[in-house]
Order: structure tokens, then sequence, then C-alpha cells
């Protein structure tokens, strides 16, 4: 299969991919030929491939990486839409979550709480981390995994969520009573 082939059987499949996922069209765009030049580096390679697409996709998934962490600091996906006081109740609403996360930390048995903490608050490498502990990396990153999903399966135990298209956290409320005790209180 040539470059031209690649680009018509998936400009379309990867304008998609990308415009999903990228909150500006001239970024997608942009990643869309970033990724054709990087199939255009690696003739050779193609030569020997028998899944073209999921190397093609493969490669997709890389760049939208890249262009993340080299956009970290600087990218948010409403940008354009966020008033001062839109961006406040983001914040406070960032903070509301993080301060129930805290306590639901609490909740956990102390080795997943400190790999958490560890991974999550400190942004700490879990690689790093699986060493440290002397466990094999794919224990560790499992542990992580069932943190995560006990954390949050408290946070909607006790809390309504809404979520945007990209499954961002929009809104958060307390499923709590104002009169009631309830166990898992943020």
């Amino acid at each position: 299969m040539n470059n031209l082939d690649i680009y018509k059987e998936f400009y379309d499949r990867l304008s998609s991919f990308f415009s999903q996922r990228v909150p500006q069209s001239e970024d997608a765009r942009d990643l869309v030929q970033e990724v054709f030049l990087k199939i255009s580096r690696y003739q050779g390679k193609k030569a020997r491939l028998k899944n073209i697409s999921g190397w093609v996709f493969t490669i997709a998934h890389h760049t939208l990486i890249d262009y993340y962490r080299k956009n970290k600091r600087r990218f948010s996906p409403y940008e354009e839409a966020w008033e001062p006081e839109e961006v406040d109740q983001n914040e406070k609403l960032t903070d509301e979550i993080t301060s129930c996360i805290k306590l639901f930390l609490s909740q956990l048995n102390p080795e997943t709480r400190m790999i958490l903490e560890w991974v999550e608050i400190n942004k700490g490498s879990q690689k790093a981390l699986a060493t440290q502990l002397n466990l094999p990396y794919p224990t560790l990153r499992s542990k992580v995994r069932r943190g995560r999903k006990a954390i949050l399966k408290l946070l909607q135990e006790s809390c309504h969520m809404s979520y945007d298209a990209r499954g961002w956290v929009i809104h958060c409320e307390s499923k709590c009573e104002p009169n009631n005790a309830c166990h898992y209180k943020c």
C-alpha cells in the first residue's frame, strides 16, 4: 500500500479521530498531517506490516499524546468560551472534588492510599515507585487502576456528577440531604 492509498483510506478517519479529541479544528488538521508525515518517514516498515490500520492509529495515538504533553500548560478545551467567572466556578469545582478524593483516600487501605497519593497527588512516576517498593511494574499499575476504581466508586456513591462530551466533570452535587448524616460527605 503506497502513501496515496493510505491517505485516501485514512484521511477522513484520522480527521474524525483528532477532531473528537482536540478542541481546535486547526490543531486537528495539523495532527492529521503530522501523522501522514510520520507514515512517509517509515516507508520500509509499511512493507512488513500486516495490520496497517492498527499501525496508523498507533501513530495517531502517540501523536495525540505528544500534542497534549507539549500543550499541557497552555491547553484548555474551553479557553475561548470561558469567562473569568466560569473559570472561578471550574476551579471551585476542582477544589471540591479534590477535597472529596482526599477524604476518600483515607477510606482505602494504607498501601493503596500511599500508592495513589504518590501517583495522583504528588505526580510521581509509577516506575520509580515500583522500583522503590520492589514490585513488578505491571503489579503496581494494577494496584493504581484498582485504587482509582475504588475512589471513583466512592465518589459516584456520594455525588451526582454531570460530564461534558469529553468526560470532564462539569457539575458535582452531594447526594446527601442537608439534614441527614452522611457516611461520605464532602
